[in-house]
């Protein structure tokens, strides 16, 4: 069964373009599928995820951002 995705576009907080999906770890690649699958733009972000790696980055203005903290600069 695939991983559940969110299936929705995340923006930027700071400049309001779409954003990009920072997968950390050996990924699934059924769920990177699923991310395709939604339409969700991502990129590898390497072997090792810490408790403060982001979880979004801008490639418009190069903003990045854990998922905790998207609300509070929306």
């Amino acid at each position: 069964m695939g991983a559940l995705v969110q299936e929705r576009t995340t923006h930027c907080p700071r400049c309001g373009e779409p954003a990009t999906r920072i997968v950390r770890g050996t990924p699934d690649p059924e769920h990177l599928q699923d991310l395709e699958r939604a339409g969700i733009d991502y990129e590898l972000g390497g072997l090792t995820a810490f408790e403060e790696s982001s979880d979004w980055r801008c490639r418009s203005c190069g903003y990045e951002w854990r998922e905790d903290e998207s609300s509070l600069l929306g």
